[in-house]
């Protein structure tokens, strides 16, 4: 029954994806469902592009509010600024009218034996701490 409903999901953000990008999203989905545990886990087609987004919140956060962005990326792709600067101008579409873009989203790198690495990417230049 979990395995159906990740199924459907996936298929419905991913119909525009590569399977291997399908893949991709499918895997890191399951890490942060299963795995890691983190609270809804949703996959959103990215408006204007041919990926998806995961959107999840960590267990440990009380604030439902705080939602991360995860965009799935396998390891054979290449990851320019103009593509991570699409997919932040697009993950804005995803938030809440009158929200502003956010202001870091998360790589999930998913490698070939399907584990995957999670890679912060800030929008702009952060702040020094």
């Amino acid at each position: 029954m979990l395995t159906e409903f990740i199924e459907q999901q996936v298929a419905e953000a991913t119909a525009d994806c590569s399977p291997q990008l399908c893949l991709a999203v499918k895997q890191a989905f399951i890490d942060l469902k299963l795995a890691k545990s983190w609270n809804n886990v949703a996959v959103h087609a990215l408006p204007g592009t041919n990926r998806a987004m995961i959107t999840a919140s960590r267990p440990d956060n009380e604030d439902e509010g705080d939602v991360k962005y995860i965009l799935p990326v396998t390891t054979s792709e290449k990851i320019t600024m103009d593509m991570l600067k699409k997919v932040f101008e697009a993950t804005t579409k995803l938030q809440p009218e009158g929200t502003h873009q956010p202001k870091s989203i998360y790589l999930g790198i998913v490698e070939n034996d399907s584990s995957v690495v999670y890679y912060r990417c800030e929008a702009g230049l952060p702040q020094p701490r």
